[in-house]
């Protein structure tokens, strides 16, 4: 007989992704992979997605 298996808990990628939480890149609250610095360039490093206030360069 072969086992068979349960289905995977709520806690999936899915619904982590529903969770807000306080961004490192943007310093906003919200949904991951809506964060409004995604794309944009920083004005001190030149990197990409994350704000100059929130750049970890700024303080070196």
């Amino acid at each position: 007989m072969v086992p068979v298996h349960a289905p995977a808990p709520a806690t999936s990628k899915t619904s982590r992704q529903l969770q807000q939480f306080n961004c490192k890149n943007c310093g906003a609250k919200h949904y991951a992979r809506s964060c409004p610095a995604l794309g944009r360039h920083c004005h001190i490093c030149k990197a990409k997605h994350h704000y100059a206030r929130m750049c970890p360069q700024k303080n070196s």
